[in-house]
């Protein structure tokens, strides 16, 4: 981080205060959709989070926040918004936003309101086919405001109650009717009849109770007979209905005939009819046929008029017509026509009309005849223009072409050459056709062009933004990509649209303005950086003429290429001192290569001889290859691997196939030594099972109580059958024995240590705390994608617990209690550094552990040093930015700093480091003390230093 940047400012919207970022995000405008998503959606406060969804607009985003956000609050306010966007609350949304929101509701309630009060019917059907609850359909169906949705949500209405409920309480006139259409029982329609909301459905649920009673009012048979109306109701309102669309239809030709099957369908019913549905029917078949024989009426007198005014309209089209040479000949005989035509019975109006009209087409068809002479001497010009236009159509220039081919055509169109038709025509077509297609060809290569030149320089734009926000970005690349902005605005090509220039001469400026911040930036960090350079170039000529005299010529030739590396990354220096560092360690560095010259040339040599040793080496491996002789040519072969370890190195290029040629030669000894060894396996695994076994009865022996004598014989006779077992495997074979050994001497120390019961327990339980330590560790180290055991954690927690609660040792011998604990504490720290991802972010974290540690001695080792705390190991830039802030604290730059309060502040520093110390997890016993000791020496030397006083360091 620059030094500027310690002091730049962040928006309020990032500000670590959750109030503030809420109010910065209450300001901000809604325009700033993409930040507000951002902030809904990854701010860390719920608070904050809420704000910003009170002004997201996004459906996507709040789906999102309605479905994952951990804070239930969020999570409504996001639902709540959502449905507000379905239902219309906010201005400049569309349908599909509409819908957006709605897809993301889920709950029946919310689908039910954007049902109701959604401002498209759209969105209020697609919230109807989403509900599947009966009640809410039901409260849908009365309270909707569409029509269509109510009468949806009715179809779906099963239940009766639900039905009874919509005809009582809804106050739409269609729904009503629907639902007391539905409802069959007396008592329902008695209830709708006495307290429905709507009175036009009252009075109709009062009538078919009329009727109901009329019914029952008659005798037996009759009433038998009587229920053939209530059985026949929905065919009438059917008849209603059917008669009701009749009066609304225009279909003319087919209305006599269905009203006519609707009556006649009518009377089968009668009169077994409702009262109220034949008074409805009566009405609707007399406004049909009121209008049937209006719309009959009104067809026969224009039928009439038409046939009168036929003739003169006859007359006044073929003059509106008539064209060509013989125009005038023509209109003449239809003057004559007109003239002859006896007089008509119109009103004065349509009179006046005709005759305008007639006058009017005459006076066009004389004008017609007298332009068509000029018509006629223009077309054959054009002619004459067409023929001296063809040859040149395919090489013309194209604008000229296009400007000879225009003037052409609008004279063609303005002699009206395409209504006279013929070869003049054709060839003008096929002449428009070359033009055009010439010049399709030539704007699709020009749009082809236009398209590849904002393809291009988007994807500069796009580079050069990837290069004003890269954080590798140098001085020199900065400084470039700021001119190569600069010269692309200046001469920016040819765009599709308009648009698309202004867009990319803004993405220009923009990128130009991060640019020139950015090069800013970096001049100012590049003046540091050389500042900063020249000190430690000045160290490495230093170095570099030291190693002039450096006996050691390897540790030179290394030191020297250390050094040139590190003068790469701080060859930067200030311009005034930069030739004469270069100069004055080039020359310290060809002095130094002089040297190395003639010890490179004896390195050479020593290498070769070498390589001689090697080989030699190679050629007595390889003569033993095949030996039988297992042990002595194993232990031949392994002197002779000692031996090549103390060989040097070899000249390079050689390394692999010498080491190469000697490995096969040892691998194939051994090798046939493992087959070997495999053979003798078995006879081991059987004494293996023997000795085992008889483990296993000394230790049953041990712990079996029986008397002293019986379990002494019992020993020497297991005693004895040990030794004729043959031999197992070396590396079990020790192990076994001291498992015999000990159980025979457990066996022989019982009866001296049953007084000693108590301290026995305790250690055993030492003991068994540290095997089961060891039974976590796995037999073979694991590979290091091998996954820990399940539980680890918690197991190493469990026995570190019981550790410390047996930690009691008084009485136990010392030998014994130092022994335990260096098992527990080598067993515990094997088990952490086996399975180290599985103590990540636990107190048994080592990594984590010990870098603290680190942590804390580095932090009181910066606090002290020769010239006071802070300022030993921090670099210049970072030593004048805090001498800076100290200043500005005092309110006085170059002012003195109160040394008191500065050290008091670093005691605290060191003190509250001293108390993290205590708390940090288990360590490695040796990192444990070499940290310790590290951490105490700093402390001391710091309180040592805490009364000496230093003239503050004066800015400037």
């Amino acid at each position: 981080m620059g030094l500027l940047d310690r002091f730049r400012s962040q928006p309020a919207w990032k500000h670590a205060d959750a109030g503030v970022r809420s109010a910065a995000v209450d300001a901000l405008p809604l325009e700033e959709q993409d930040l507000l998503a951002a902030i809904a959606s990854e701010d860390d406060d719920p608070r904050v989070r809420r704000t910003a969804i009170a002004k997201l607009m996004r459906p996507s985003a709040l789906a999102q926040a309605a479905e994952r956000d951990a804070d239930e609050r969020v999570r409504e306010a996001a639902r709540a918004m959502l449905r507000d966007i379905a239902c219309g609350a906010f201005e400049g949304l569309s349908e599909e936003d509409a819908l957006a929101a709605l897809s993301a509701l889920r709950d029946p309630r919310e689908l039910a309101a954007v049902a109701k009060d959604a401002p498209l019917e759209a969105t209020a059907r697609a919230a109807l086919d989403r509900i599947s609850e009966p009640r809410t359909i039901a409260s849908v169906a009365r309270q909707a405001q569409f029509e269509a949705v109510r009468l949806a949500a009715l179809a779906r209405v099963q239940d009766p109650a639900d039905l009874l409920t919509i005809a009582l309480k809804s106050e739409h006139r269609d729904v009503g009717f629907g639902a007391l259409d539905l409802v069959g029982d007396r008592e329902a329609l008695d209830t709708i009849a006495s307290r429905a909301r709507s009175k036009v459905v009252a009075r109709r649920a009062r009538a078919m109770v009329r009727a109901l009673e009329g019914q029952a009012a008659a005798s037996e048979p009759v009433e038998a007979a009587s229920e053939a109306p209530a059985a026949s109701r929905p065919q009438q309102l059917e008849l209603c209905r059917a008669v009701d669309a009749l009066v609304r239809s225009d279909d003319w030709g087919t209305m006599d005939a269905r009203l006519a099957a609707a009556q006649e369908e009518w009377n089968q019913l009668m009169p077994d009819v409702d009262e109220d549905l034949a008074d409805r029917f009566a009405d609707a078949c007399g406004a049909a046929r009121d209008r049937l024989v209006r719309h009959h009426e009104e067809t026969a007198a224009e039928a009439r008029r038409q046939l009168e005014l036929q003739p003169r309209l006859a007359l006044c089209g073929e003059i509106e017509r008539i064209d060509g040479p013989e125009a005038l000949d023509r209109l003449a005989d239809v003057e004559a026509r007109w003239a002859s035509l006896p007089p008509l019975d119109v009103t004065p109006d349509e009179q006046r009309d005709l005759d305008e009209r007639f006058e009017a087409a005459r006076d066009a068809c004389r004008l017609r005849a007298g332009n068509w002479q000029a018509r006629r001497a223009e077309l054959e010009a054009i002619a004459v223009a067409i023929e001296e236009l063809e040859p040149t159509m395919a090489s013309a220039d194209l604008i000229e072409l296009g400007r000879r081919w225009q003037t052409l055509r609008g004279r063609f169109d303005a002699a009206q050459g395409a209504a006279v038709g013929g070869t003049l025509a054709e060839r003008m077509e096929r002449a428009g056709a070359q033009v055009r297609e010439r010049e399709e060809a030539a704007r699709t290569a020009r749009e082809e062009e236009d398209r590849e030149n904002l393809r291009k320089v988007q994807q500069r734009c796009d580079q050069l933004e990837q290069a004003a926000q890269a954080p590798t970005l140098t001085l020199k690349q900065a400084e470039r990509r700021l001119r190569e902005v600069k010269a692309c605005a200046t001469d920016l090509p040819r765009f599709p649209t308009r648009h698309d220039r202004d867009e990319i001469a803004h993405r220009l400026k923009t990128i130009q303005g991060a640019l020139f911040q950015r090069v800013q930036e970096l001049r100012d960090i590049d003046e540091w950086q050389r500042w900063a350079n020249a000190s430690v170039q000045e160290e490495l000529c230093a170095k570099m003429e030291a190693l002039a005299s450096l006996e050691d010529l390897d540790a030179a030739a290394r030191e020297l290429h250390g050094l040139q590396e590190r003068w790469k990354q701080v060859s930067a220096a200030p311009r005034e001192k930069a030739q004469e560092l270069w100069t004055r360690f080039r020359t310290a560095q060809d002095a130094v290569r002089a040297r190395l010259q003639t010890h490179f040339a004896e390195q050479a040599a020593r290498r070769a001889e070498n390589l001689q040793k090697k080989e030699e080496l190679c050629a007595r491996a390889e003569a033993l290859a095949e030996s039988t002789d297992w042990i002595r040519t194993a232990e031949a072969l392994k002197a002779m691997q000692a031996e090549w370890k103390t060989v040097g190195a070899v000249p390079r290029g050689s390394e692999k196939a010498i080491w190469e040629r000697f490995r096969v030669a040892c691998d194939r000894f051994f090798t046939r030594r493992h087959e070997d060894l495999a053979q003798r396996k078995e006879v081991w695994s059987a004494n293996l099972a023997r000795k085992e076994a008889l483990c296993a009865a000394v230790e049953v022996l041990a712990d079996s109580g029986q008397e002293w004598e019986q379990v002494l014989t019992e020993i020497k006779r297991l005693q004895a059958e040990w030794k004729t077992v043959g031999p197992v495997r070396k590396s079990r074979s020790e192990a076994l024995w001291q498992r015999f050994r000990a159980a025979c001497d457990r066996c022989f120390e019982q009866r001296a240590v049953r007084g000693r019961a108590d301290l026995e327990t305790r250690l055993q339980e030492r003991e068994a705390i540290g095997e089961a330590l060891e039974a976590l560790l796995p037999a073979e180290p694991p590979a290091a994608e091998a996954a820990p055991p399940e539980g680890l954690v918690a197991q190493v927690r469990g026995l570190r617990q019981r550790w410390q609660q047996a930690s009691g040792t008084a009485g136990l011998p010392r030998e014994l209690i130092v022994r335990s604990t260096e098992r527990f504490n080598k067993a515990f720290d094997a088990v952490l550094q086996t399975w180290p991802a599985a103590f990540e972010r636990t107190e048994f974290d080592l990594t984590a552990n010990v870098r603290r540690l680190e942590e804390l001695c580095e932090k009181v080792e910066r606090m002290v040093s020769a010239s006071g705390p802070r300022e030993a190991v921090a670099s210049p830039a970072t030593r004048l930015a805090e001498m800076l802030r100290e200043a500005l604290a005092a309110n006085t730059i170059g002012g003195r700093v109160d040394e008191d309060a500065k050290w008091r502040a670093t005691a605290e520093e060191v003190k509250r480091a001293q108390a993290a110390w205590t708390k940090v997890g288990p360590v490695p016993d040796d990192v444990q003390r070499r940290l310790a000791g590290r951490f105490q020496r700093a402390c001391r030397r710091f309180f040592e230093e805490r009364d000496q006083r230093r003239k503050p360091v004066k800015v400037g």
